[in-house]
């Protein structure tokens, strides 16, 4: 994908960066992602109360900023799940797609074009949609707030958004709310969680993954949206796959620790 296609990633935009330690980063990460799924459930509660009392603008802008947040969560589950060298390209990168509109509704569309909907042909046409999606989410979110005027001097205003576009809006931040359940309870128990992600992140298995993530990118979301689907077990998904591997060593290490026995050391 071409840099230009990613507005966010613009040097036009100073912020805060992320802290030096690696765990302060991993717990800064964990916090925000569960704060903004939480921020995010009450803005679309707030989004259909406006929906009930007929505002249809307000309602669109208002689960917008929800999917947003939703957006925000799955880029901090995203990087705390990267390998150590991508996570070090990306910690410079992360404050701009962290602070960007268009970024975090391309994350929320993304997750959910890859567990929903229609099946995508490629990973590559995933997220072409996505950033398109996040283009249009946004600027009919912007529209909903503000009046304004085109070039040949139309004038544009909120009541240009529909009651079936807030709707739809509604309707896509309420599929997206049901896949950040497993993400609020997994993060629940922090410390757990962490340990997990950090000995995923070690394993050799998990890097071979990575490395070939985009040479087996299409089949990984076919298994990923069959699991999310229920349509197979966590094992036959990657059955046989270095991630497979990852996942079998990470399920025996869990049993091993509430046996009270270290985990054995694993060939991964």
């Amino acid at each position: 994908m071409r840099a230009d296609t990613r507005p966010w990633e613009s040097d036009q935009m100073a912020m805060t960066k992320l802290p030096e330690g690696d765990d302060e980063t991993d717990r800064l990460l964990v916090q925000l992602a569960t704060e903004a799924v939480k921020n995010a459930r009450s803005l679309q509660a707030s989004a259909r109360a406006v929906r009930d009392g007929r505002q249809w603008p307000m309602a669109f802008s208002v689960a917008a900023l929800a999917l947003e947040e939703l957006g925000k969560s799955s880029l901090c589950v995203s990087m705390l799940g990267m390998p150590d060298a991508m996570r070090a390209e990306m910690r410079p990168k992360f404050p701009r797609f962290f602070n960007s509109h268009e970024a975090k509704a391309a994350c929320a569309h993304a997750l959910l074009a890859m567990v929903a909907g229609p099946v995508p042909e490629s990973v590559d046409r995933l997220m072409e949609e996505a950033i398109m999606a996040a283009a249009s989410t946004n600027a009919v979110k912007f529209r909903g707030l503000y009046v304004d005027y085109t070039a040949i001097g139309d004038i544009l205003t909120p009541q240009d958004v529909t009651a079936e576009q807030a709707q739809q809006m509604i309707d896509i931040v309420e599929a997206a709310l049901e896949q950040a359940v497993a993400v609020e309870e997994s993060m629940e128990r922090p410390d757990v969680y962490l340990g997990l992600v950090r000995r995923m992140r070690a394993s050799e298995g998990y890097l071979r993954a990575f490395n070939g993530w985009e040479e087996d990118a299409d089949h990984l979301l076919t298994q990923t949206r069959a699991l999310a689907q229920d349509e197979v077990s966590l094992d036959d998904a990657f059955d046989g796959t270095p991630m497979g591997e990852v996942i079998s060593g990470l399920v025996e290490a869990q049993v091993q620790e509430h046996a009270g026995r270290p985990a054995a050391p694993r060939e991964a």
